[in-house]
């Protein structure tokens, strides 16, 4: 009996086909459409987002389609993994539906120069989103820098965001060729894994869209369990999930336990657990692990706000020449996200060691230390977690307010 019929589902949840719906409107995919939203305002720019297999570039496309679709915004959604280098530009002029063979073979530059001179001139941006850009090769975007040379006056004709796995930055850092592109780059972003609050929401968003009605019941440990095997990745979320759901009603159970989820993972390699770093308890005291783990946080969470990485700079750069209060402030968004980006990774190895430190710890002293260091990241988490929410909350207010110059 499948999953669907044993549970009564519409559908498969967690079925790795993305649309719309699919959305997940996170405090992490929150951050990525803001982000990607400051790099288009720039006009005229490149965004480049990339992330693992899975991570929500799909569905984060088509939540920017949608969202952009009711503005004045011509847009066209493009995925490169469909088709031939040679034929991304006559697949360009399909997506902005301009359906004629003659144009597609035998002038598309010139088809799409003169499609986007026309929307410019009746007051319309246009934007092409492109899903699996790394798909395109060097000749595919070689053939995109083209499409950003295209101009009316000084104003670039089309904006484009480039989606696709993280091979995508450097091909286009290391791409002979391509000098135009990186120049017209305003905004290189990484999608993160979810974080581990969200894993629960995430998992219930999936599971109502296919019908759910709390049937079968979810252990509450699943999510931290999920967390800590898949470091947030949305796809391997949605592998263990799928196959977790399986397994339950191969066994016709109607709880989800972590026990059912343990064999899950136990049979698939590819979902590999994150724990990369390796705990030496001999001669570490609990008073050592405590200072250590408390210096750590500090450090961490104590990151210059004010100068961002040199490679987050450099991707974020201005097209003018003169260093503007709009382009410190994108520096300073910069600096925030690469701050919470080493918080996370350094809040996970923490938990991890601490995780491990308890299994090796005696002593009632010992493990009152060890329960103070993590009442101390949980507090740490949630103080970092409201300022980012309020950070978001500022820069999408600001976006909203009409343009005074």
């Amino acid at each position: 009996m499948t999953q669907e019929e044993f549970y009564g589902l519409s559908s498969r949840p967690f079925d790795s086909q993305a649309d719309a719906a699919e959305y997940f409107p996170g405090l992490t995919f929150r951050k990525a459409v803001t982000t990607i939203g400051h790099g288009l305002n720039k006009g005229g720019g490149i965004v480049v987002v990339t992330g693992a297999k899975g991570a929500g570039k799909t569905s984060l496309l088509f939540h920017l389609s949608d969202k952009l679709e009711a503005e004045a915004v011509t847009l066209a959604l493009l995925s490169a993994g469909h088709a031939e280098a040679s034929d991304v530009l006559p697949s360009v002029v399909l997506a902005f539906g301009l359906d004629d063979a003659e144009i597609r073979t035998e002038s598309p530059l010139a088809a799409l120069d003169q499609f986007f001179q026309d929307e410019a001139r009746r007051g319309s941006r246009v934007l092409l989103l492109v899903d699996d850009a790394q798909a395109a090769g060097e000749e595919g975007l070689i053939a995109l820098q083209e499409l950003g040379r295209l101009r009316l006056g000084d104003r670039p004709l089309v904006q484009m965001v480039l989606a696709g796995e993280p091979a995508l930055a450097s091909q286009i850092a290391e791409t002979p060729g391509l000098d135009d592109l990186r120049d017209r780059l305003t905004v290189e972003y990484t999608l993160d894994g979810l974080m581990a609050d969200e894993i629960g929401p995430y998992m219930e968003s999936r599971l109502k869209e296919a019908g759910w009605e709390g049937q079968p019941a979810l252990d509450p440990s699943i999510p931290a369990l999920l967390h800590e095997a898949t470091d947030g990745d949305p796809g391997l979320i949605n592998q263990a999930m799928s196959r977790l759901l399986e397994l339950g009603a191969e066994r016709k159970s109607m709880i989800l336990s972590t026990e059912l989820l343990e064999d899950v993972l136990r049979d698939s390699p590819e979902i590999e657990f994150a724990h990369h770093t390796s705990l030496t308890i001999e001669g570490v005291t609990g008073e050592d692990m405590e200072r250590d783990a408390e210096d750590q946080v500090v450090e961490e969470c104590s990151m210059p706000l004010d100068e961002p990485s040199n490679h987050s700079a450099e991707a974020l750069q201005a097209p003018t020449a003169v260093r503007s209060e709009s382009g410190l402030v994108e520096a300073q968004i910069v600096a925030i996200e690469e701050a919470f980006s080493h918080r996370d990774k350094t809040f996970n190895k923490l938990r991890r060691e601490v995780d491990e430190l308890r299994e090796y710890s005696s002593g009632q002293s010992v493990s009152d230390r060890i329960d103070a260091i993590e009442r101390r990241l949980e507090e740490q988490e949630r103080i970092l977690r409201h300022m980012l929410t309020r950070l978001i909350d500022v820069f999408e207010q600001r976006d909203q307010q009409p343009d005074k110059s």
